[in-house]
């Protein structure tokens, strides 16, 4: 019993190490992270998304977000951390948060809302979930995420879906939450806009927005990083707090006038025979027959037969040898010898590989040229039959690659309209065609066929810098 007695008490003292009261909710809860460690985590997970990540690149943009997401970090219980909030490129509807104080926002989210308290309710629920400490309650999950890693390399050598782009990722499947603590990060939302003056109400205005862009109908992917938001309108509602009804502010609507929308076509794009990558200068020809889709800025082709993969496009490694090394890096894929290569006058490292797996084995060949002072890759994955009978897809596309045509290159994304009807107009007259009436819908928040006063203002999509589509069959 003694033994026992000092047993209990060497786990109550560990027990009362590891508990701290959280910062948000004043509970006594179980930690085993300090802040410290909490910090240098966001700061090394913050390092690796902005790696595999484009920024926007617009200070008008950047700034404002910043400063509205520094008032409310201010109001949050935890004012003293180092708070970053960042842009990122990405033609999606996501917000996402890392522990200790980094706060990022997708630019096509931006273009959903209208004014700047929505704005603020999306950067409030990101703040709270900081704020509350949640990034630091899953870093236990870490170490699992960076083995996951390893087979991400196998079939995204570049890794470049590390951040906000793919909800699966290792990173981002880090940041993934409860609805506990969804739930809680949008009652911490509520208390954060009331402290900085903004109308609580808002949050209810975002999480009703969320819902429709939830609803299907080629919507784009909506905050992959959180649970279904219908069901966290219903409790924001039961708060007391309805959604109002949607005006885009003039001040907020000329902010996002020319902000890009939808993939950026710059960096890559699929035509019907076609992989075009106007920034790193490359043109690769696809195999006939395959079926292609844009990962990243990564093209795709799947053989008829669904038991062989072709992976083409640029990396961000410094060298060939470097890129070499990142892909060959898992002990799963097991390489031949390393050599030279050389493709219209482009330098470069190729080798053939297995790859060790649940089913089949697999095997591959990857090359990797210095494009011009891009490092593109090419490799070819599948079982060991599929590699004899569709080997010469990988010659086929070596000696595919070339440089952009003027009108290859001479691209650019959708970029967002804000204008004012001088004339009553339908919303859906004013669509460039039948493909954007929907899209419209969602922008405006208003129904297709809504009939919209003069002085209205509305958002457009201007898509004359989009790539022209070639005839043939399209390209996923």
């Amino acid at each position: 019993m003694k033994r026992l007695g000092a047993a209990a008490i060497v786990f109550g003292w560990f027990v009362a190490g590891a508990c701290a009261v959280n910062p948000a909710t004043r509970r006594l809860e179980f930690q085993l992270v300090s802040e410290r460690r909490e910090r240098a985590l966001g700061a090394a997970m913050d390092a690796q998304i902005v790696a595999t990540t484009r920024l926007y690149p617009d200070r008008k943009i950047d700034e404002h977000v910043r400063a509205v997401g520094a008032t409310l970090a201010r109001a949050s219980e935890r004012p003293d951390l180092p708070w970053t909030f960042r842009v990122l490129d990405a033609p999606e509807a996501n917000a996402f948060a890392a522990p200790g104080g980094y706060v990022y926002v997708a630019r096509d989210l931006l273009a959903f809302l209208s004014d700047d308290d929505e704005l603020a309710a999306v950067l409030a629920h990101e703040v709270g979930h900081v704020a509350a400490r949640h990034g630091a309650k899953q870093a236990t999950r870490l170490a699992v995420a960076r083995r996951a890693v390893g087979a991400v390399r196998i079939f995204d050598p570049a890794l470049r879906h590390i951040g906000a782009i793919a909800a699966g990722s290792a990173y981002l499947s880090l940041l993934r939450h409860s609805r506990d603590q969804e739930r809680q990060a949008d009652r911490l939302a509520v208390r954060y806009l009331q402290r900085t003056g903004h109308p609580p109400a808002a949050m209810a205005d975002v999480l009703a927005l969320l819902v429709r862009l939830d609803g299907g109908n080629g919507s784009p992917a909506v905050l992959s990083t959180h649970p279904a938001p219908a069901d966290r309108l219903a409790r924001v509602e039961a708060l007391g707090l309805a959604p109002r009804p949607t005006h885009l502010d003039a001040g907020y609507g000329a902010w996002i006038d020319g902000l890009a929308f939808g993939p950026d076509p710059r960096y890559g794009y699929l035509l019907a025979d076609r992989y075009v990558h106007p920034a790193a200068g490359l043109v690769v020809a696809l195999p006939e027959g395959y079926r292609c889709r844009m990962e990243g800025e990564l093209v795709v082709a799947a053989a008829p037969a669904g038991d062989l993969l072709l992976w083409a496009g640029p990396s961000r490694f410094g060298s060939v040898e470097a890129a070499f090394e990142a892909f060959f890096a898992d002990e799963a894929i097991v390489p031949a010898r390393a050599v030279r290569v050389e493709h219209h006058g482009r330098p470069g490292l190729a080798a053939g590989f297995v790859a060790a797996g649940d089913g089949d084995a697999l095997a591959g060949t990857a090359v990797f040229l210095d494009w011009d002072g891009t490092v593109c890759l090419v490799v070819l994955i599948g079982t060991e039959a599929a590699i004899v009978r569709e080997g010469a897809a990988l010659e086929h596309t070596l000696a595919s690659l070339r440089t952009p045509s003027g009108a290859e290159r001479d691209v650019g994304p959708a970029r967002i309209v804000v204008r004012r009807l001088d004339a009553p107009r339908r919303l859906a007259d004013l669509a460039a065609h039948d493909g954007q009436r929907d899209l419209l819908a969602r922008l405006n928040r208003r129904p297709p066929n809504a009939r919209l006063s003069a002085g209205t203002l509305v958002k457009l999509v201007d898509e004359r810098a989009l790539p022209a589509p070639a005839p043939g069959p399209a390209r996923r």
